[in-house]
């Protein structure tokens, strides 16, 4: 029997209760039966979940190591591509062009932003050239200011999820 079904066997005994149809030991037996069955399928689906959040954990575990690996490629690539650049500009090479490949060097810029450069934005009045985030709510301390009794246009959500140890 599925978990739900036990459910619905539930209801229908209480409907069977109520309508008077069932004696004393018919509803324990059955309760009793029920309460067996629907904990053995309980804890089987505890199992699957566990099974699920261990595929879950190696799959994270995975893009973690995938990442890493990712990244240090990036840099490595970026290494050769930089002594690349030094040693075709070294040597007064502009362009390589061969059947396989074109490589040549390019004029690129970039801005480089002092550490005090927000300070002095804010000094001089110069907003245009900042850009703010948009402000989020800090829901941890809204809880707080809730919980002390605080009349603000939020509200605590009880939910119940399920704990597996």
């Amino acid at each position: 029997m599925k978990l739900y079904e036990y459910t619905d066997t539930y209801r229908f005994l209480i409907d069977q209760v109520e309508s008077g149809e069932c004696t004393d030991e018919d509803i324990r037996d059955t309760l009793e039966l029920i309460r067996i069955e629907a904990k053995d399928a309980a804890v089987n689906i505890a199992k699957v979940i566990l099974d699920v959040d261990a595929d879950s954990d190696k799959i994270t575990h995975e893009i973690d190591r995938l990442r890493a690996k990712r990244d240090t490629l990036e840099r490595r690539s970026r290494s050769i591509r930089e002594y690349l650049a030094r040693q075709m500009a070294e040597l007064g090479m502009q362009k390589i062009q061969t059947p396989i490949c074109t490589i040549s060097l390019r004029k690129s810029s970039k801005v480089e932003v002092l550490p005090e450069f927000v300070r002095w934005a804010i000094t001089y009045n110069r907003d245009e050239l900042l850009r703010y985030k948009d402000p989020e709510p800090d829901k941890r301390r809204i809880a707080e200011l809730l919980k002390a009794g605080e009349d603000l246009p939020a509200r605590i959500v009880q939910t119940e999820g399920v704990l597996i140890k």
